[in-house]
């Protein structure tokens, strides 16, 4: 009875292990595990800018796979002592011994053990697949990409991808040229013209250009054509890249078949631009959905005295806009550290647009540092901090710069350069 009781123990254990192991130490090995990556995710991105600054090669790591694990053990044992008044004779053994000292008697022992962990594996992009990627300019498209934080200003996004502004006249003579380098002596002339085109509504347009892909024909034409349609083709049409025209003139109908391609440009509201600047602008850089109502985003005077210093002798100026290549971003914020760490320090400024100005989020409506990064100072509470060549580098979690919202926007771009095959499928690295 008393064997039979330790057994039903036993199993009460086991049952009650195995429940308290998924239950628990399951999860907490899961959220260590989120904690781990989210810190290493943003760790290797503060030390890649801290490699450009350094004018350092970039090297990036990914973890693309993480194994968990978990073992039990349970061991169970029954002893038995027996004091008998013969034990060499069978009918001895079982007559119990006269005793009062001894007694015959059974015990039990139960034991379980818990092992959990898990395994994951470290990969690194240093490879052609994802380079390609990282050091080819973005595409226009990105302009668009909001990220996650909505209450982030057009100057930071615009500051992060825009490599270059140029106005041109129509016959090309006259250029004006922006590079937004930091480290150049002109530098707030670029933040000048950025704000120019903010004010005006500066933002990416899709359009659709139309190619004929056939000349036109006739409906007897046109019904002979389509009953020889590959099925290519008639996907393509179904899908709305190649689109069928019927065109009407003067009572005569004819076909034709456009190829539609899809493209971004950079363009300016129309109506802001006019009523602000007069013809400074071109046609050809407003805006083709442009609102009548659009107000001016920033009422800055910098961007004014740009106009009235170097434009109020042009009209019908061209946008031409440069975007940089993920990795020149990386090249970017290391100028914008290096400019800060140097003796005497100055800050890359953002200023704040009208969405913040009438938001309830009061931390940005002054003008503030695009990236803050501190060089062992270890009074701050760091969202991210690492050591390079014995200087430990961090980013504070609470100070007035944008710098969290650069990370975030960063860490969107990476993955969008995380293109199919960048990440190895064996890993260089397995971390137990």
């Amino acid at each position: 009875m008393r064997i039979f009781l330790l057994l039903q123990i036993a199993v009460l254990m086991v049952i009650a292990g195995c429940s308290n192991t998924r239950s628990g130490s399951f999860k907490d090995m899961s959220s260590a595990y989120r904690e781990v990556v989210e810190q290493y995710s943003t760790d290797n991105i503060l030390l890649n800018i801290v490699r450009a600054s350094n004018n350092m090669p970039l090297s990036f790591l990914d973890i693309p796979t993480v194994v968990g694990s978990g073992s039990m053990t349970v061991n169970a044992g029954v002893g038995t002592n027996v004091f008998s008044t013969n034990p060499s004779s069978f009918g001895g053994f079982f007559s119990a011994a006269n005793t009062a000292n001894d007694s015959s008697g059974t015990s039990g022992s139960l034991g379980m053990s818990v092992n959990n962990g898990f395994t994951f594996t470290q990969s690194s992009l240093d490879n052609s697949s994802f380079m390609l990627a990282f050091l080819k300019e973005m595409p226009i498209e990105y302009v668009d990409y909001q990220g996650t934080e909505r209450l982030r200003p057009r100057t930071v996004e615009y500051s992060l991808l825009i490599d270059k502004i140029e106005l041109v006249s129509p016959d090309g003579d006259k250029v004006l040229r922006f590079i937004n380098d930091p480290m150049a002596p002109h530098y707030q002339k670029f933040q000048e013209a950025l704000l120019l085109l903010i004010e005006v509504g500066l933002r990416a347009e899709s359009r659709t250009l139309s190619t004929p892909i056939t000349p036109p024909m006739s409906q007897v034409e046109y019904l002979a054509y389509s009953r020889g349609m590959n099925n290519s083709l008639v996907d393509n049409i179904v899908k709305g890249s190649i689109e069928v025209v019927k065109k009407n003139r003067g009572g005569n109908v004819s076909y034709q078949l456009y190829k539609n391609t899809s493209y971004s440009v950079m363009c300016v509201n129309k109506y802001a631009a006019k009523k602000l600047y007069n013809n400074f602008f071109h046609e050809s850089s407003f805006c083709e959905t442009s609102a009548a109502n659009d107000l001016s985003e920033m009422e800055y005077s910098s961007a004014s005295n740009m106009y009235k210093e170097r434009g109020k002798d042009l009209k019908d100026m061209k946008i031409n806009i440069k975007l940089r290549s993920v990795g020149n971003v990386f090249d970017y914020l290391g100028s914008v550290m290096l400019v800060q760490q140097k003796t005497p320090s100055r800050d890359v400024l953002i200023y704040p647009s009208s969405n913040l100005l009438q938001s309830y989020y009061d931390s940005y409506k002054e003008p503030a540092p695009l990236l803050k990064i501190y060089k062992n100072n270890s009074s701050i509470d760091p969202i991210a901090s690492v050591v390079y060549r014995g200087n430990t580098y961090s980013i504070s979690d609470d100070d007035d710069s944008y710098s969290k919202i650069v990370i975030e926007y960063l860490s969107i771009l990476l993955t969008m350069a995380k293109v199919p095959g960048s990440i190895p499928a064996s890993p260089a690295v397995l971390v137990r």
